[in-house]
């Protein structure tokens, strides 16, 4: 089936299509890079949320176990929260650089 499809003439470029895998013809550079930054941001947002809920969680945990009230969970809590913030900063001063 790719030997066929290889062999189809492609409307683009006057010629035969390029090979599929080769990556010729699909994306432009502008838009890789705009895909790569949509994608490094939404990892940044993931990254955000899931040390929040972390540091939440060993919070909780840690509560339990030493039976201290909310204070663990308090504190973990910021400091999940702190840890979010600070690969939020390096993201952006990363961005920022490129």
């Amino acid at each position: 089936m790719y030997e066929v499809q290889r062999r189809l003439p492609d409307k683009r470029y006057g010629q035969e299509a390029p090979a599929w895998g080769s990556g010729v013809g699909f994306m432009n550079e502008d838009t890789k890079r705009l895909l790569r930054l949509v994608a490094l941001a939404s990892t940044i947002g993931l990254t955000l949320v899931l040390s929040t809920v972390i540091g939440l969680a060993i919070g909780i945990w840690l509560d339990k176990v030493f039976n201290t009230g909310p204070w663990l969970t308090l504190v973990f809590l910021v400091l999940g929260i702190a840890a979010g913030f600070r690969n939020f900063y390096q993201f952006m001063s990363k961005s920022s650089r490129q």
